[in-house]
């Protein structure tokens, strides 16, 4: 793992964010996540409001014929039928361009800032 890569970044950080389905009503939701994960050997994303483990992973940076995997700030995790992405700033201090999809064809878009002591009612 490089010192840039999004899992070292991103650490065992908490995020307060705030989310906005398609469908309107944007709400808070606190995004936990855990280095190394126990779903992935990566890291792991909790969000509040899911209740769930996803596994994730940082996204490969470069191209196909020159990937450069382990370095990029961007995020993928997955499981239960959802999938949540985007890009930690290299001070760990937010989260940008985030978005999150369910199965179902349900879409959000989020922002983050660094919150340990992050709480939302459920």
């Amino acid at each position: 793992r490089r010192a840039s890569d999004c899992a070292t970044v991103l650490g065992s950080n908490v995020y307060k964010c705030t989310i906005t389905p398609e469908s309107g009503g944007a709400f808070s939701d606190c995004l936990r996540f855990t280095t190394p994960g126990d779903v992935s050997e990566r890291f792991d994303l909790v969000p509040d409001q899911l209740g769930l483990a996803l596994g994730c992973t940082c996204k490969a940076a470069g191209s196909p014929k020159h990937p450069r995997f382990a370095s990029s700030l961007t995020f993928e995790c997955n499981g239960g039928d959802f999938t949540f992405e985007g890009a930690v700033k290299k001070n760990a201090k937010s989260i940008k361009k985030g978005f999150a999809s369910a199965a179902t064809g349900a879409s959000f878009v989020f922002s983050c800032t660094l919150d340990a002591a992050c709480a939302v009612a459920q």
